[in-house]
């Protein structure tokens, strides 16, 4: 009885948790930002191979969910 009731109470926990209602996207969380993100961490990663360049492409018809602006963004920095 006491597995039936640990199950059905943890069950309950992860469904409150899922189910929780997701912050509000913001300028310091949006998806820009997350992009920029990326690429300074993929930059970042061995400064060796980046130190001398001078231009990055990015092809923006594939980046997922987001709008011009967010694309205006991304190529300003």
């Amino acid at each position: 009885m006491k597995k039936v009731v640990s199950f059905v109470a943890i069950a309950l926990l992860v469904f409150t948790v899922g189910c929780a209602k997701q912050p509000p996207m913001t300028k310091e969380f949006g998806l820009a930002n997350l992009y920029i993100k990326t690429i300074d961490t993929l930059l970042n990663e061995d400064p060796a191979l980046n130190s001398d360049i001078k231009f990055v492409a990015i092809e923006m018809d594939t980046l997922k969910g987001i709008n011009e602006a967010d694309k205006q963004k991304i190529e300003e920095y």
